[in-house]
């Protein structure tokens, strides 16, 4: 049997609410403490905030600060979600920059950065290559050919001066992973110059053979890059 147009019509579903007044009840909820209204009261009464709206629609930037963020809301009259989730890389190379800004904690006592590196340089070259506690085996072998060479490392000397360290370690703490640490480098000789300088901060042998060599001082430059270590420092 075929419903009349009033039968149909009291049938259809109810309109869903428009964006808007979604977005103005999600924002009246919302943990900023203002209202919908106060929002617009404190952004909207500027000139200076039109301009910075036109901005937005014309821009393609994806970067605003939080006040910036709070008047992108006002305007539209919706909450900004943000659904970006940072990468592992991305979560672990913060965590090493705010080593790098806020210091190291060492037996419950917090030096900074550079105070901490000078303390173990004091000692590096006591433990450099040597099964000592917390030692562990780095197995390093050289691109190209069949030779490896292997050391006895200290985490806590590599991960604080190279962030691919810093994230190797990370990942074998996380891991729970066991064994024998295997990496590949360019050249077996360069790398234990770098190694040392890791050690002790002695970079004179280095800088003084990178003057004479231009080969070694092209495989000095590659294995601290790679290796993120401070360019500044040479």
């Amino acid at each position: 049997m075929v419903n009349n147009f009033e039968e149909v019509f009291v049938q259809l579903p109810s309109p869903p609410l428009s964006p808007s007044k979604l977005c103005n009840e999600r924002l009246s909820r919302d943990e900023y403490g203002l209202s919908m209204e106060e929002y617009k009261d404190k952004f909207n009464n500027n000139n200076d905030n039109e301009l910075f709206f036109e901005e937005f629609l014309n821009s393609e930037r994806f970067d605003y600060s939080d006040e910036e963020l709070l008047k992108i809301e006002a305007l539209i009259g919706c909450p900004i979600e943000n659904q970006y989730q940072p990468s592992r890389e991305e979560i672990l190379r913060k965590k090493f920059t705010n080593i790098l800004k806020n210091g190291v904690e060492i037996n419950g006592k917090i030096d900074t950065y550079s105070k901490s590196i000078e303390k173990l340089h004091n000692i590096g070259s006591s433990v450099f290559n040597k099964k000592t506690e917390n030692a562990v085996i780095l197995r390093v072998y050289e691109d190209g050919n069949n030779r490896i060479q292997e050391f006895w490392v200290h985490p806590v000397f590599l991960s604080l001066q190279s962030f691919p360290f810093f994230k190797l370690f990370e990942t074998i703490k996380e891991n729970n992973v066991q064994g024998t640490i295997e990496i590949k480098v360019s050249s077996l000789k360069i790398f234990t110059y770098v190694l040392y300088y890791l050690y002790t901060g002695i970079k004179t042998d280095i800088l003084e053979l990178s003057k004479s060599d231009e080969n070694f001082y092209r495989g000095i430059m590659e294995i601290i890059m790679n290796l993120e270590i401070k360019m500044d420092l040479f």
